[in-house]
């Protein structure tokens, strides 16, 4: 992809301000040596493997889903002129408004680059005047590379990219990269209105796995249930994105939400990822019973309200069977 868009601030911290001022910058000339820095730093940086975060919307199942920072992402890229120039003053601001007095100035680029119908829509922010040096100019801002990739690399604080093309389904997942804290509410949630996010099969299977743990957890058969429940309505129910806090919220009584809450780390309560239900099934698997007189039993959960019952605490069920199995004591 080519460098074909990009733009440059001076970011200060406002936060509380009520009357923010736009920061100083504006378009920037590309020249070959800054093409080739940020292109050679796109790749050395590796964010597009980085950590995976989403856009946040209020109902991801609804059909105009809207967010701001997306909007502007959008103008930025497929824009003209005046968009264009519009959306990158308001990232500006944006993130200026997000940072308070333990921020430092960042130096802020707003790049784009594009292949065919394809864009890439990168932000970045580094110390001011280490390894770029900026100036305001009377068209709008100039950046002059001043020092080697490696350190340039070095100074990088944060970034993050979104890549697609124009079309309402495109530009809700990028990648991120953050520095400067191991905290994710300044640069991802305050700036950039986005949740961490994960792949869809992996976030499935942690899901399955939380669940297991907390079932196994509860220690009263309303806390069971519920949890069992909601294995049993997520299975059924037209989702697709989703949270552990979503899924707890959305699935479970006060006692097992929070039980599964406890269970799964307070930084993935938020993440979001794309529910998998084959996964979720596979993952999932059997739901096992001790009975009274240490008979162990085991189940699909899709035959659980089938041909297995379970009526006041007792384990009902009658079919034809299949296959016979001798297995001995301990064995394997």
């Amino acid at each position: 992809m080519t460098l074909t868009r990009l733009f440059a601030y001076e970011v200060f911290p406002q936060k509380k301000q009520e009357e923010p001022a736009k920061p100083k910058g504006g378009k920037i000339t590309i020249s070959n040596s800054l093409r080739r820095t940020l292109t050679e730093l796109l790749s050395s940086s590796q964010l597009t493997n980085q950590s995976p975060i989403a856009f946040h919307v209020d109902d991801p199942r609804h059909e105009q889903k809207q967010n701001d920072v997306r909007k502007l992402v959008m103008q930025f890229a497929f824009g003209n002129t005046l968009p264009i120039k519009h959306s990158s003053e308001a990232l500006a601001l944006r993130l200026s408004s997000v940072m308070d007095g333990r921020s430092k100035p960042f130096l802020f680029l707003v790049s784009a680059f594009s292949e065919n119908d394809s864009v890439r829509v990168v932000f970045w922010a580094f110390p001011k005047d280490e390894g770029l040096k900026f100036e305001i100019t009377n068209t709008g801002a100039q950046v002059e590379v001043i020092s080697d990739i490696f350190n340039i690399s070095s100074t990088l604080r944060k970034a993050a990219i979104f890549e697609g093309v124009n079309s309402t389904d495109s530009f809700w997942e990028g990648r991120m990269i953050d520095f400067q804290s191991g905290r994710t509410d300044l640069w991802v949630e305050d700036f950039l209105q986005c949740r961490l996010s994960t792949s869809g099969v992996y976030g499935t299977q942690l899901l399955a796995e939380y669940l297991a743990d907390a079932y196994k957890k509860a220690d009263t058969s309303e806390s069971r249930e519920s949890i069992f429940n909601a294995i049993v309505a997520v299975r059924t129910r037209p989702i697709r994105r989703i949270s552990h806090l979503r899924f707890a919220n959305d699935y479970l009584n006060d006692d097992a939400k929070s039980i599964f809450l406890a269970t799964v780390p307070e930084e993935e309560h938020q993440v979001l990822f794309d529910f998998d239900r084959d996964e979720f099934e596979a993952k999932i698997g059997f739901r096992a019973f001790k009975m009274q007189d240490d008979v162990y039993l085991s189940a699909p959960f899709g035959v659980i309200g089938e041909s297995v019952k379970i009526v006041a605490n007792r384990l009902e069920y009658v079919g034809e069977i299949n296959k016979e199995y001798l297995r001995a004591s301990g064995g394997r």
